[in-house]
């Protein structure tokens, strides 16, 4: 066999493959055999057909046997050849197959650039200090509050305001004719949220339990129904119940509710959760600094396809999102082809933060230890209320085993370089 190497650019490569002429007939003649044994053709016994009756009626066939064979059989020995490891499915273009002569084929595949990373021992960045203000307690135990607050229906003489939970039907209109997703019955809506429609949620302001109320509304040019983009449509709506929201007591009875010993106990787990929030992000942003400034100090260009792939992620990633909110990505208003254009940048920068990574780890020789996956399948486990053994099943069973050690990487790489980094406080 033989391979030639040919460059078609920083990130892409087209690997020429000579398969010389007597593995060629050897692979005909074995496929002939094996059609032989199995062919049913009319007037001949089985294993009995004559090869060229059976090139007659099978020759389109055998040939695209023979070219797949070859092929499977040699490209990965290509590829050892030319010392070419792809970062993605080849292209493969091929010459005729003809007994008696060489086959020839080529593939096109995409390869990870040669990056001579420099500049990322002694990185300069600044990093905010970590700062508690007075009102953090404060406002953390105030959300634990409102996580366990009740739903109370008030008394038909009280009207609902901020906060409240009306319980509605409506009935929505546009030129008096009813639109799709214009009616509901018993829905729930929490004035000031500004999870419904703002003008429909204000109007509800000062409602009272059994009243009926409308409401004129222009929805907005970006709405994601675009055949409601823009325009006016009348709501009718009945008041049918009327909820508002009872705090539990902060006291040492509630402390003992959500896991505490005492009140005084739940506010320094409450303090310590919003340091460790707060360290969290500062520490995200001194990994971004990182991530920009090796990108600024190492130009190079990307492969295409890692990029492609990185794009349909985030798309994916966003669908996801859109999902456990309860919106269907198709009726969200949402243009898959303008979000592929919008994403590319950040796909670009992605792949180079995952090469540049990459290489300075390979320069460093940080490695994942086994007793590291195991480590962090024991976290997976205490946040999902799973055992160990059960995360690692479903992490092997779905072949997420190999991301999270990327992951595992990328965080000890960028671990490596803050402490190399020159920080200032700020």
């Amino acid at each position: 066999m033989d391979v030639r190497i040919e460059d078609l650019g920083p990130t892409r490569k087209r690997i020429h493959v000579i398969v010389p002429e007597e593995t060629v007939k050897r692979e005909i003649d074995g496929a002939y055999v094996e059609l032989r044994r199995t062919a049913k053709v009319k007037g001949f016994r089985p294993g009995k057909t004559p090869r060229q009756i059976l090139e007659r009626y099978y020759g389109d066939y055998v040939t695209e046997q023979v070219i797949s064979k070859l092929i499977g059989n040699t490209y990965e020995g290509a590829l050892a050849r030319g010392n070419i490891r792809p970062v993605s499915q080849p292209t493969l273009d091929n010459e005729e197959l003809t007994e008696g002569e060489p086959f020839k084929y080529s593939a096109v595949v995409d390869v990870n650039p040669d990056i001579d990373v420099k500049d990322y021992v002694g990185i300069p960045l600044k990093k905010r200090q970590l700062k508690l203000e007075k009102d953090d307690v404060t406002k953390g135990l105030e959300q634990l509050q409102n996580i366990h607050a009740q739903l109370k229906t008030v008394g038909e003489d009280r009207a609902a305001g901020d906060g409240d939970f009306v319980v509605i039907d409506f009935q929505g209109t546009i030129d008096g004719e009813p639109f799709k997703g214009g009616r509901g019955e018993s829905v729930s809506v929490e004035i000031g949220a500004g999870r419904f429609l703002p003008d429909l949620e204000k109007a509800l302001v000062g409602a009272r339990c059994d009243e009926e109320r409308e409401v004129e509304i222009t929805f907005p040019d970006n709405h994601r129904e675009k055949d409601l983009a823009g325009k006016k449509a009348l709501f009718h709506m009945r008041i049918r119940e009327i909820r508002e929201k009872v705090f539990p007591a902060l006291d040492d009875e509630f402390a003992k509710d959500v896991g505490c010993e005492s009140l005084k106990d739940l506010e320094r787990k409450v303090k310590s959760e919003i340091q460790e929030e707060k360290q969290f992000a500062i520490n995200r942003e001194l990994e971004k600094d990182i991530i920009d400034f090796v990108i600024e100090k190492n130009a190079f260009e990307v492969p295409k396809s890692m990029v492609d792939r990185q794009v349909e992620a985030l798309i994916r990633e966003l669908k996801l999102n859109l999902a456990h909110q309860g919106v269907e990505f198709e009726t969200s208003g949402l243009d898959e082809e303008k979000l592929r254009e919008q994403y590319r940048d950040r796909a670009i920068r992605d792949v180079k933060s995952t090469l540049l990574l990459n290489r300075i780890a390979e320069l460093e020789k940080i490695k994942v230890r086994k007793d590291e996956v195991g480590k962090r399948f024991e976290d997976i486990a205490k946040r999902t209320n799973r055992t160990k053994s059960q995360v690692e099943a479903y992490y092997s069973k779905n072949d997420l085993v190999g991301g999270l050690k990327a992951q595992l990487l990328e965080e000890k790489t960028l671990r490596f370089l803050r402490d190399k980094a020159d920080i200032t406080d700020t």
